[in-house]
């Protein structure tokens, strides 16, 4: 592994950047857990380095999250206020708004369905 790279996630986990004209679609896929939220936060911090006013993280495709997953994308919430950016998680199933809920992160995600 390459100094400062973060490392590769495992063959179940995929994201797929989309550059719109207002807005940067983070699409994730498969598992985003302590393996493969490395590779997300590279991403995400990409899309948010980009200065769409939007970035939106579509979550649809996730089939298990955890804590450290959240954590990515509450980085990235703060990273893109910091530089004047909306971040809204799409997709958000049961388990993703539950997830949210249990870590008092209800009032601080814009979450949509």
């Amino acid at each position: 592994m390459e100094a400062g790279r973060p490392p590769a996630a495992g063959p179940g986990f995929d994201v797929e950047v989309t550059e719109e004209r207002a807005q940067v679609l983070v699409a994730v896929f498969g598992e985003l857990d302590l393996v493969s939220a490395p590779v997300l936060d590279r991403h995400l911090a990409g899309a948010v380095s980009r200065g769409r006013p939007k970035v939106v993280v579509d979550v649809s495709g996730v089939t298990f999250l955890d804590v450290r997953g959240i954590n990515s994308i509450v980085a990235a919430h703060t990273a893109a206020a910091d530089v004047g950016s909306t971040l809204v998680v799409r997709g958000a199933g049961d388990q993703v708004h539950r997830l949210v809920e249990i870590c008092g992160l209800d009032g601080h995600l814009h979450l949509e369905s």
